[in-house]
């Protein structure tokens, strides 16, 4: 990677919103590692790219985020700006509103994000900058039809970063919060 290239690292890039993000940054001159569970379909994203690099992650696995994280640490490639957009989204009302689905879908969904700043918050600190931009969905500022499960975990996130916002801007971090409509 070139000294004066930027690392961006997106979370949940296999599609979406996050595959979307991950070929605009590369376009743009980034270097881009792209996260998520599925393999097989982040090299699909990256197969005509060289300026990808393929980080597979379940961001249910609190050991893995970590190892992920301590990579990234150890061969000195802290991302510039990390994008957590990693979600599960159970489409519907009562007829989806399931202990299974809800669980699954805070752990994906909120609890990973958790996860990431948990551990990513103290390297950035320490290395005196860097950006997390989570993703959450207007979703979260009322309930919305279809979102039973889904809603919650975005109110999760958006009462998250709004709670830790002062304490980015305290060490000279940023934080950002995208709220995209559902």
């Amino acid at each position: 990677m070139a000294e004066h290239q930027k690392l961006v690292w997106i979370i949940g890039a296999s599609s979406g919103i996050g595959a979307s993000l991950a070929q605009l940054y590369a376009r743009s001159g980034w270097r881009v590692a792209v996260s998520a569970r599925n393999e097989q379909k982040l090299k699909e994203l990256a197969q005509d790219a060289t300026q990808f690099d393929v980080v597979p992650l379940d961001v249910t696995d609190s050991g893995q985020v970590a190892a992920v994280i301590q990579q990234f640490h150890d061969g000195g490639k802290l991302p510039d700006l990390t994008v957590y957009c990693s979600g599960l989204y159970y489409p519907g009302g009562i007829d989806v509103l399931t202990e299974e689905h809800s669980v699954a879908s805070m752990d994906t969904n909120y609890f990973g994000a958790v996860r990431v700043i948990e551990k990513l918050f103290p390297l950035l600190k320490e290395r005196g900058n860097g950006h997390i931009a989570i993703i959450s969905s207007l979703s979260g500022y009322c309930g919305l039809p279809e979102a039973a499960c889904y809603g919650p975990t975005k109110a999760a996130l958006i009462n998250l970063c709004e709670s830790l916002k002062p304490d980015f801007d305290r060490v000279g971090l940023e934080l950002s919060l995208v709220n995209p409509a559902l």
